[in-house]
């Protein structure tokens, strides 16, 4: 409910009697709520806006609810360096790559052993036990 309750910044500040901020954006309650320098409480937005209350009566949930606000942006950010690894593991490489050109900038051994296993893509290239380190 807090994620999908998307409001402006300055509207947030005002509903919990915050400082104004300088830049117009939007934030949902659930990134409000994680803004440490704020230490807003999921108690004060439920007095700012009663839809909240019942989930302030266990404490345990209030706190709980503030954990995962204060880790949420880390954690989408880890979700989308993870779903750039994907993308990048993903990656074709051409069949005609010529592993000896220097422009790639890999070593004598490393050119060697890509260009005996001719991965067909960088998942692969990096799977091999002994130069996944070089790779990578």
């Amino acid at each position: 409910m807090l994620r999908e309750d998307v409001r402006s910044f300055k509207a947030w500040a005002r509903l919990l009697g915050r400082p104004l901020p300088k830049p117009a954006t939007f934030k949902s309650g659930l990134q409000f709520l994680g803004i440490n320098s704020w230490d807003v409480t999921l108690e004060e937005i439920a007095q700012a806006d009663p839809k909240y209350t019942p989930f302030c009566s266990d404490p345990r949930l209030a706190e709980r609810v503030k954990i995962e606000a204060v880790y949420d942006e880390f954690i989408a950010v880890q979700r989308e360096e993870v779903e750039a690894v994907r993308r990048d593991h993903a990656l074709a490489i051409p069949a005609d790559i010529d592993y000896y050109d220097r422009s790639l900038n890999l070593s004598n051994e490393v050119r060697g052993k890509l260009q005996q296993a001719r991965p067909a893509t960088v998942s692969f290239s990096s799977s091999g036990s002994s130069c996944s380190s070089d790779l990578l």
